[in-house]
């Protein structure tokens, strides 16, 4: 996987390790599901749990703000901690809220690849990839476009976070990324608070 040419063309590295079984091992020893049908009955069944904090300790961050960051998120938990957490945010993904999203992502995209079509060309990074995702979350949680411009700077740092190897530089980019954003969410709460909304 840290191959630069693994990610310009994937499929013949996914080809030779699915004709040698179901299962590949990365360079720091993560299991990869090779099918799909496997994949999902994973994610479904009561016999397997999330990796926890391993990803990280793996790469060497046992503590930390990023340490502390991910501890809290529900990709970690597991347990009666994540069905709490999870039945606390669940209602909002309701297939009404998600249509809806499908629509304001579309319309989104539709802008992107229109702001793009007089040119002929488009860096599909950089002009479409690195906007959209970002801006759908923001658009779904109700965060305005102002402070979605922020997040995306804080965003760029934390995208670190899970690189082998992790360098001290690398580190302190991520450690810093994430202290902004946690300033960033703690500053927002508060102006929700003195400001409601409908939103998540």
């Amino acid at each position: 996987l840290a191959d630069p040419a693994y990610w310009i063309d994937p499929y013949p590295t996914l080809r030779a390790a699915r004709a040698a079984g179901r299962t590949a091992m990365t360079a720091t020893g993560e299991t990869v599901l090779l099918a799909a049908d496997d994949a999902d009955k994973v994610h479904v069944s009561q016999s397997f749990t999330v990796p926890g904090m391993a990803d990280l300790e793996r790469i060497g961050i046992f503590d930390g703000p990023f340490y502390e960051w991910r501890r809290h998120t529900l990709a970690v938990m597991d347990g009666q901690p994540h069905a709490r957490l999870r039945g606390f945010v669940g209602p909002v993904f309701s297939p009404r809220q998600m249509e809806r999203l499908r629509a304001v992502a579309r319309e989104r995209a539709h802008a992107l690849i229109d702001a793009r079509a007089g040119d002929g060309t488009m860096e599909i990074l950089r002009d479409f990839a690195g906007d959209l995702p970002l801006f759908a979350m923001c658009r779904f949680i109700g965060i305005d476009d102002a402070d979605r411009a922020r997040i995306g700077a804080f965003l760029v740092g934390t995208e670190e976070g899970f690189t082998s190897p992790m360098t001290p530089a690398r580190r302190r980019r991520v450690e810093t990324a994430i202290t902004a954003l946690n300033d960033f969410v703690r500053d927002l709460i508060e102006r929700r608070r003195a400001e409601p909304r409908e939103d998540v």
